[in-house]
């Protein structure tokens, strides 16, 4: 945690880190009502296995400029959507 000062008032800013996980939530696998189609399952948020298959997913370099949707018809937030800001249509 840290202490920030901005004028005279103090804040707490909570540092988190982002890591890279190889879970079913970014495997090729995974359809979007969490069904495992390499293993006809269905499939938790924490849940693995050993045929994970990589898809790129949010990391925190993640924003609407490198975002594959960004100033196209495919951006579901075109008039809002600008440098640094991200939202759940992210894609590589």
């Amino acid at each position: 945690m840290l202490l920030n000062r901005v004028g005279n008032r103090l804040y707490f800013t909570v540092m988190t880190q982002i890591t890279n996980l190889s879970t079913c939530i970014n495997c090729t696998n995974l359809t979007a009502n969490f069904q495992c189609t390499k293993h006809a399952t269905e499939v938790e948020i924490s849940s693995s296995c050993s045929d994970h298959t990589y898809q790129p997913a949010l990391h925190k370099h993640s924003s609407c400029d490198n975002c594959g949707k960004h100033q196209t018809e495919a951006c579901p937030n075109q008039t809002s959507a600008a440098s640094g800001m991200l939202c759940f249509a992210w894609t590589s």
